[in-house]
């Protein structure tokens, strides 16, 4: 009874040690199996931080290139800066490409036979690229290269402009492979990645990577399941089932696995680490199957003697607890060389004598050598200069202090010096006893590029000339560059945290920033022109370009705004378009100077010839005076005319101004109402080059012009005139003239002021501001035409209810004022006999008319050809050939020429309405003696040939 007592007790101690041990195995297996995902998730984490910064770094160098004018414009040496990006980047990168905005190759590295041209817009992510004009980041593809990869593009825009995009090709199978190939736990754990499309980028399996998951995995659900949540960008621990392939045999296994994505771009990858369950647990199941063996063997002893059984069970239970000790440590020690060669980061061990006794895979990728290179040997990754360095912490190491997170570099195996984080701790024996340092390095020379280039972009948006600032949603302040302390007026510290509202002007519409607003709002670039107040109050504008900033996500956090000062190149532009709407005025005006010309010559011709013949007290004589007078009146608006358009013929010479303008308002002052008060401050000034009549029109149009203003309530006209210099920058200002001295002419009223669409076409001609019937509109267009003329320039300033002020600049001589004395009396006469010629019919014989009163023999043609024959048949019996140029057949001078072929002593005088050919120094040329401007009244006709014949 005693032994079966004993051997039920023993039996009811073997059930409750079994469920005991069973309990502790289950505890043990899930303790097992978290600490497992919790290294695989480490591992997975480490490799997507790789991922990541890898793609950060290249979407950094690429929106660094986009903007890029040499990029933007792909001129020979942005294709030079493309080439050597490649060929330093080229381990990194398989091709890199510039697409235009239609979606064509304009430039590829390594270039690829016919290529250049091809038409990309069909392929998905340049589609989208196009839409969107986003950053996009293709799934696996085919390049028209001929290489297998994917795309990364960022589009390039120039001043708001959609100029296609950047390009690289990475070739994601040894991109992925060099993230996850190190991360091996036990002999068939792996990582493998997917992309969004469920294609597999990298995969240890032979065979699997560039294809579909869903292909590869289609007969085992739980992976499908897997691979759904990972494609909606989850995270997450799962266990799935997978086929191994193991001499020759495929066998199903359980994996417990772990995934989480990796963000990139447009789009994001999911990475996956698993390791088979059997492996994981394989310890677990030796001590469970170990156990099972006792529990028979110890029910079958019992069955012989329950004493012995009993006894024995006591020294068995002893040794299991000791096997069990002991396998607990040998599974210890496999986990910590697991994580030791899975670790991303180098680990090595070296011994006191200075000799390297650990070192794993990530330490031979860091530095290049081999285990067989470096174990057993003193570690050759010192530079001479921080060998010093090296020695004074592996001594401290020796004698138990650790260091953490100390930066410093170390040579690699190839020669090239890296950045590395170490981190170091004193290695101990069972006794305590130190026997060596540890060393743990991160390899930072990626980190520290990146790093330096986000410096070398803060450094250059700091020193860029263009303001630069960064919003809120709100539109509160948040960076502002120097330039925009520079421009604004506003320091950095009166900016900040304020609405972007200080800078509004007051000059745009609700509407328009409502409709800036919209465009933001939907998360476009606003790219246009604003006018801004500065701290000052004064205004100015600028070009801007409003974008988007957004975080890793795609969600909209800030705005930046760059803006470049356009005021000056506005006002150049203003002063382009006015001068060329002038010499289109001045063309016209040109071409009809000749025939009105005529038509005066023949009105003003008879009107004299009239007055000539009938008796003074005739009531006609009156109505034919105010017909001459509306002629000459008519012949003043020609030369107006032609003055603005710089054609007229004025008798330039040196004219002291000052005294013209004084005569000018002394003129001036009884024709204007006592509630205008003239204010003049006119000093001697220096000479011009002028005609006096040119002086004397500039001072009465613009006084006229400032009568106008101040008609309804009166005012001050002021008009002073000195002498000044031009300087660089005021001629900047100016535009049209050169550096030197100047004479200036100001008048200034205090009438209405004009606004800003008023002052860009005061000097239009024929545009007024005056009632139907006031004005010609071509006062200030004269002054413009002969100011312009006379190589000078003429500006204007004025505000709404503040006047106006227009300042003349003419460029002063050293030179002396002329004086020219006109013979004045009755008009000469004569007896010679003249030849005359113009094509007018009525002209001629008005013409013929004149001369025959002033006692000449004239013998007038209406045809060049006609006269040349009646000259041909008897030259010696004309003193004097009067010819008009412009004429069919032969021109004037043409039949000059002719004549004095004959006649080498011939005068001749030549007269023209108008022509851009002919002026005094052809004439003379061509032996012409004098040169007259139509239409000719009967003294000047009298005068001139009287002149030509006394000089025979």
């Amino acid at each position: 009874m005693k032994i079966i007592g004993r051997f039920i007790v023993f039996v009811i101690l073997v059930g409750l040690t079994g469920y005991v041990l069973y309990s502790a195995y289950s505890e043990v297996e899930t303790k097992t199996i978290d600490q497992l995902n919790a290294q695989q998730m480490t591992h997975a984490r480490q490799a997507a931080r790789g991922i990541e910064d890898y793609f950060e770094s290249k979407l950094n160098m690429l929106a660094f290139l986009s903007k890029s004018e040499h990029i933007i414009n792909l001129d020979e040496e942005g294709r030079q800066i493309l080439a050597l990006l490649y060929y330093e980047h080229s381990e990194s990168m398989s091709a890199i490409t510039r697409v235009d905005a239609d979606g064509r190759i304009m430039y590829t590295m390594p270039y690829t036979e016919g290529v250049i041209g091809a038409d990309l817009s069909d392929q998905v992510h340049i589609r989208d690229l196009m839409l969107t004009r986003q950053v996009t980041l293709s799934d696996v593809f085919t390049a028209v290269q001929g290489v297998r990869a994917m795309a990364l593009h960022v589009p390039i825009r120039h001043k708001g402009e959609f100029r296609g995009s950047i390009g690289i090709f990475i070739p994601y199978e040894k991109l992925t492979k060099e993230y996850l190939a190190p991360i091996q736990i036990g002999a068939n754990g792996h990582a493998w990645i997917i992309s969004r499309n469920g294609t597999e980028l990298y995969s240890p399996v032979a065979g699997r990577t560039g294809s579909s998951v869903f292909e590869a995995s289609s007969r085992f659900p739980s992976v499908i399941s897997m691979v759904e949540k990972m494609l909606k960008g989850e995270e997450g621990v799962t266990t799935y089932s997978d086929e191994i392939v193991e001499n020759g045999r495929t066998e199903v296994i359980t994996r417990h696995a772990v995934f989480l994505p990796v963000h990139m771009a447009n789009t994001f990858w999911s990475i996956v680490v698993s390791t088979p369950e059997d492996e994981v647990l394989a310890l677990m199941k030796g001590f469970r199957n170990r156990w099972l063996l006792m529990v028979v063997i110890l029910m079958a002893a019992s069955l012989i003697y329950a004493y012995s059984m009993a006894k024995a069970w006591a020294i068995i239970r002893e040794e299991n607890r000791r096997e069990q000790t002991e396998k607990t440590l040998r599974g210890t020690n496999q986990l910590l060389n697991a994580l030791i060669e899975s670790s991303p980061l180098g680990i090595n061990i070296t011994a006191p004598d200075g000799t390297v006794k650990l070192w794993n895979p990530a330490s031979e990728r860091i530095f290049g050598w081999s285990r067989e290179e470096i174990v057993d040997k003193p570690l050759p990754t010192l530079t001479p200069e921080i060998e010093a360095e090296f020695n004074t912490y592996f001594t401290a190491l020796l004698q138990g202090q650790a260091y953490t997170a100390l930066e410093t570099r170390r040579k690699r195996k190839d020669g090239t010096v890296i950045d590395v984080n170490l981190s170091g701790a004193p290695v101990r024996d069972d006794t305590g006893r130190i026997i060596g340092g540890m060393g743990i390095i991160e390899d930072i020379t990626g980190r520290k590029k990146t790093e330096e280039e986000r410096v070398r972009l803060a450094s250059a948006v700091e020193q860029a000339a263009e303001v630069i600032f960064i919003t809120d949603h709100e539109g509160t302040i948040q960076y502002v560059n120097p330039a925009f302390e520079r421009i604004t007026g506003y320091e950095k510290g009166e900016a900040l945290h304020r609405n972007v509202r200080i800078l509004a002007s007051g000059k745009h519409s609700k509407d328009f920033y409502q409709q800036v607003d919209h465009t933001l709002a939907r998360g476009e670039t606003w790219a246009g022109r604003f006018i801004n107040r500065k701290k000052n109050g004064s205004l100015f504008e600028v070009e801007a370009t409003i974008s988007p900033v957004r975080d890793a996500s795609g969600k909209i956090t800030n705005h930046v705004a760059v803006q470049r000062d356009v005021t000056q190149e506005v006002g150049l532009e203003r002063q382009l378009r006015q001068a060329q709407k002038m010499e289109a005025i001045g063309t016209l005006a040109g071409g009809i100077a000749h025939d009105f010309n005529n038509i005066l010559g023949i009105i003003l011709g008879y009107t004299e010839m009239g007055m000539l013949k009938i008796d003074n007290r005739d009531i006609a004589e009156k109505s034919l005076a105010e017909v001459l007078k509306a002629g000459h009146r008519a012949k003043e608006l020609v030369r107006q005319i032609l003055a603005f358009s710089r054609h007229s013929e004025y008798e330039l010479r040196p004219v002291q101004a000052s005294l013209i303008v004084k005569e000018a308002l002394r003129l001036l002052r009884s024709s204007l109402p006592s509630t205008i008060e003239i204010s003049r401050n006119i000093s001697n000034t220096g000479v011009v080059i002028a005609d006096p009549s040119q002086i004397h029109q500039i001072v009465m149009n613009l006084c006229t012009n400032a009568h106008h203003a101040m008609r309804e309530k009166g005012g001050v006209l002021s008009v002073t005139m000195e002498d000044t210099e031009l300087d660089e920058s005021a001629v900047a200002q100016c535009g049209g003239v050169t550096p030197g001295p100047y004479l200036r002419l100001t008048v200034r009223d205090t009438g209405q002021g004009m606004d800003a669409s008023i002052m860009e076409r005061i000097f239009d001609p024929y545009f007024t501001t005056k009632d139907q019937g006031e004005g010609t509109g071509l006062g200030l267009a004269v002054v413009h035409g002969i100011v312009k003329n006379l190589g000078g320039v003429i500006a204007v300033e004025s505000e709404l209810g503040k006047g106006s002020a227009f300042h003349v600049f003419l460029p002063r001589t050293e030179r002396r004022q002329s004086v020219t004395e006109r013979p004045a009396g009755k008009s000469p006469s004569g007896r010679e006999r003249i030849l005359f010629v113009d094509d007018e019919v009525e002209l001629a014989r008005v013409a013929d008319k004149m001369l025959t009163h002033l006692g000449y023999t004239v013998s007038s043609h209406t045809s060049s050809t006609d006269a040349l024959e009646d000259f041909l048949e008897r030259p010696d019996q004309f003193d004097l050939i009067i010819t008009d140029h412009t004429m069919p057949n032969l021109t004037g001078i043409d039949l000059a020429r002719e004549c004095l072929r004959i006649r080498p002593d011939m005068p001749i005088i030549i007269c023209t309405g108008f022509s851009e050919r002919l002026n005094e120094d052809v004439a003379k040329a061509a032996g012409i003696r004098q040169f007259v401007m139509k239409p000719l009244v009967i003294d000047d006709l009298a005068r001139i040939v009287r002149k030509v014949l006394d000089r025979r």
